[in-house]
């Protein structure tokens, strides 16, 4: 399917739930249909394998995912999986971890979002509002004093292509994008993280995990 004719053309939001506890997803559900007319759930998923089958039949506009599923594959390899083949799809994470480094791989799976079990749902319904129109939301509780800036998926990837001391011109090519657009992430990975060289670009990727394989891990 065009993934331009993966959005609804009209006010609703159209929803896929992911979470392996069945009585989390129907509960959800069932506050979404009390205070939210203007979203949809289409689906319902208790497994990644089952997500992605739902995400390929019914194209949804958000998928709210839960990052900590018991099964072969936990809400970071989901969401990776998704920015793969349905990158026009929005995920926003569903997550019982207040843990910056958890935060941050997600931003890295290409998840847009990223809320606390237990929030009021008139939070978790401004996060579906939030990325449905193209932004970031992060809970609340995440945001200490300093501001997350989360990096595209393509600027984490131009990010670790910088900090192994590639040209623009070499990351260009290893990306199949213009020197050109290069810059412009490179520019923006520089006013996210307020760092310069690639060096330091390495040391703040470091402290966040960033550089790290997820594969396999556990939550």
């Amino acid at each position: 399917m065009n993934p331009l004719e993966c959005h609804s053309t009209g006010k609703t939001i159209r929803l896929i739930l992911i979470d392996d506890h069945p009585i989390m997803c129907d509960g959800l559900h069932a506050l979404l249909n009390a205070a939210a007319q203007h979203i949809e759930v289409v689906g319902k998923a208790n497994s990644g394998a089952d997500a992605l089958v739902l995400a390929n039949a019914l194209c949804p506009d958000v998928m709210l995912v839960d990052i900590s599923m018991g099964q072969a594959m936990n809400g970071i390899q989901l969401s990776e999986e998704l920015y793969k083949q349905h990158p026009e799809i929005r995920i926003l994470i569903l997550s019982a971890h207040n843990n910056k480094g958890v935060f941050d791989k997600t931003q890295k799976a290409g998840a847009r979002g990223y809320i606390l079990k237990g929030s009021p749902i008139h939070e978790i319904i401004a996060g579906i509002e939030v990325v449905m129109r193209g932004g970031y939301f992060v809970d609340k509780a995440l945001q200490k004093a300093d501001t997350i800036y989360p990096l595209t998926k393509r600027e984490y990837e131009v990010l670790l292509l910088l900090i192994e001391g590639y040209s623009n011109y070499i990351i260009g090519q290893q990306l199949g994008i213009q020197e050109c657009a290069v810059e412009t992430h490179r520019f923006n990975i520089r006013k996210k993280l307020g760092v310069d060289k690639p060096m330091g670009m390495r040391n703040y990727a470091e402290k966040r995990g960033w550089i790290y394989s997820i594969e396999n891990e556990q939550f």
